[in-house]
């Protein structure tokens, strides 16, 4: 992904090409470019996680911690691109884990 990036940054508007507006070539490049930048930070938060949830197998971490379960990951990039990865409580403010919107029956 980083070989992707720099090589995207290097690109540029063919000779002939006067103006990025309507140029789909370069609407390419921007577009594949926020698809390394969003592959990054997909990357960074799986490397992080240390458990496996649902879908989310890590057969390097198979087990799943249930106490663990109410955080997201959230990854944050700065200007230089550095990125940083940190679990963030989940605050519920509906409905709890293990209880209902649905009235008992």
């Amino acid at each position: 992904l980083h070989a992707m990036a720099d090589t995207l940054r290097g690109s540029r508007l063919p000779g002939a090409a006067t103006a990025r507006a309507f140029n789909l070539a370069w609407h390419d490049v921007l577009n594949l470019a926020s698809l390394v930048v969003v592959s990054q930070a997909i990357v960074a938060a799986a490397q992080t996680r240390v458990e496996s949830r649902g879908a989310h197998f890590r057969a390097d971490f198979a087990t799943s911690d249930p106490d663990a379960g109410a955080a997201f990951t959230r990854v944050q990039g700065d200007p230089e691109g550095r990125l940083d990865v940190s679990w963030q409580p989940v605050r519920f403010t509906r409905v709890r884990p293990g209880h209902s919107l649905l009235a008992d029956a």
